[in-house]
């Protein structure tokens, strides 16, 4: 049987836990690749560097590797790295922690990971690229955009839109109904009660708009 090899593309903590999970959740072995730090870094465990992302694009095919994974936090950067990868002809699969519960009448996009704890619920969508993080939820029928991260322990209510490329937060929680838009930072443990515009940060409770982006 063929080996399950999973390349991650970055080695700072999220692509840490991203492993973390890739080997819970059935993959056979990692293999990192960084563009910031040399090769043979040690990321931890028994992970070191490979190469950068040149090099994984070379050797995606040679290595064999299943699936790449970008597992970088700027939504900007995550983006950039997902499409140049695609074009590459890697295949970028969702990883999914065991413990997390993704309802299969919800649609997923491709390089999503979803952490321990983390619920998706009916009919929602969550685009390409989105990271649903430790104990956070999405409520029913919601919309969450390409490259959009739903904080841990933030709670999204039933039929809420998030655009793409928005940060939810730790500890937030969004009121059902809600419309927020894209480019937005939701500051930690705010309470989002009426619509907020693109490019803005908002914080507090109820959430109101403290910069424009």
């Amino acid at each position: 049987m063929e080996n399950k090899k999973l390349a991650i593309l970055g080695a700072g903590g999220h692509a840490k836990v991203v492993a973390d999970i890739a080997i819970l959740s059935g993959w056979d072995s990692v293999d990192f690749y960084d563009d910031i730090n040399p090769e043979g870094y040690h990321v931890g465990a028994d992970w070191f560097l490979k190469g950068d992302l040149k090099k994984l694009v070379l050797e995606i095919k040679k290595e064999k590797y299943i699936g790449v994974f970008v597992a970088i936090g700027n939504s900007k950067i995550r983006s950039e790295k997902n499409n140049l990868l695609k074009d590459a002809g890697a295949n970028l699969p969702n990883i999914i922690h065991p413990k997390s519960i993704i309802s299969p009448l919800s649609t997923i996009g491709i390089g999503c990971v979803f952490v321990a704890g983390s619920i998706v619920n009916p009919f929602s969508i969550i685009g390409d690229g989105c990271i649903v993080n430790t104990g956070a939820t999405v409520g029913h029928d919601c919309v969450v955009g390409d490259y959009s991260h739903i904080s841990p322990g933030a709670n999204v209510a039933g039929t809420v839109s998030i655009g793409s490329n928005t940060w939810i937060g730790v500890g937030s929680a969004v009121r059902q109904n809600i419309n927020i838009g894209s480019n937005v930072m939701i500051g930690a443990g705010s309470v989002v009660v009426s619509d907020i515009k693109d490019n803005v940060t908002a914080f507090g409770s109820p959430a109101r708009e403290v910069a424009k982006k």
